[in-house]
């Protein structure tokens, strides 16, 4: 214990921590002050502890290009210890992440904790939360998958453009509730009408479900822009039955499963099916066989 004490008084003399330390500590606050509303501040400080030290972890395996990224995270889930395990405490710990510091933030406004003294912690805190808000999103885009296309802007600007030259849009998405509300949000913004409906549309009942949702909106169905697609890059070795069906489920029978359906819908004046490609197709990638076998 004295060699502890030594050691504490060491980087007590040259960081002179103690004194502000111990006087934080101590200082009296007012009783009606332990209530649950006053949590939200420790508890966003101890998710992004959680989010450092997963995060840490996850780059150790990750790899961080277009070409290896999405194949590091299946090694992740699939072969390393527990991997999965800690995938998915980085992933739900950033969603709770934004949720602590939003609901902290409100809770300082409301009870007026941002006025004399505390401007300056205020401002800290807005400027924490913008950065809360950008490591999710750059967190979320990280995977390349679907929801990093969403989280990238590609099928939004084709949503956004459609809707800005007339058409009523329904946005389908798989698992990214929040990317395709904020594309129908930023359309309704601009006077347009758009909707967003889950569906895994390589499942005949999603795509049954996403064609009822927009027969009961808009009646009709004038242009289908089939662009939902899954790649998972690896050596050609390494391919396995399950690598195979997941990619050509979504990319090949989701698309004609998407189409067929979207024929029913589409009225006697006729309408438009446009396939959105893919550079990978003329010019493959080495791990990429699968994925670019689906253009040929």
């Amino acid at each position: 214990m004295r060699l502890i004490s030594q050691i504490g008084e060491w980087f007590d003399h040259r960081l002179q921590l103690a004194a502000p330390i111990r006087e934080a500590m101590e200082h009296p606050v007012p009783r009606n002050t332990a209530s649950w509303w006053y949590v939200f501040g420790s508890a966003a400080l101890t998710i992004f502890v959680l989010q450092i030290v997963t995060g840490i972890l996850l780059a150790m395996v990750y790899v961080p290009s277009g070409a290896e990224a999405w194949s590091s995270l299946q090694a992740l889930n699939h072969d390393v210890t527990l991997g999965w395990f800690v995938r998915a405490l980085h992933g739900w710990g950033s969603n709770f992440m934004v949720a602590v510091v939003l609901i902290h933030m409100v809770q300082v406004f409301l009870f007026g904790a941002y006025k004399f003294p505390r401007e300056l912690t205020w401002i800290i805190g807005v400027f924490l939360l913008l950065m809360t808000l950008g490591m999710a999103f750059t967190g979320q885009v990280l995977r390349f998958d679907q929801d990093a296309y969403w989280g990238l802007g590609i099928g939004a600007s084709i949503a956004e453009h459609l809707a800005a030259e007339g058409a009523s849009v329904v946005v389908n998405y798989a698992t990214s509730k929040t990317g395709a509300d904020a594309v129908v949000e930023k359309i309704a913004s601009k006077g347009g009408k758009a909707i967003a409906v889950q569906g895994d549309v390589s499942k005949p009942a999603d795509i049954a479900k996403l064609f009822a949702e927009t027969k009961k909106a808009y009646g009709k169905l004038d242009i289908l822009v089939n662009n939902a697609g899954v790649y998972e890059f690896l050596p050609l070795e390494a391919i396995t039955p399950e690598h195979f069906h997941k990619q050509f489920d979504l990319n090949v029978l989701g698309l004609l499963l998407t189409t067929q359906e979207a024929v029913k819908l589409i009225g006697p004046d006729g309408g438009s099916v446009i396939n959105v490609s893919s550079i990978v197709g003329p010019m493959p990638v080495p791990t990429a066989a699968v994925y670019s076998a689906k253009y040929w």
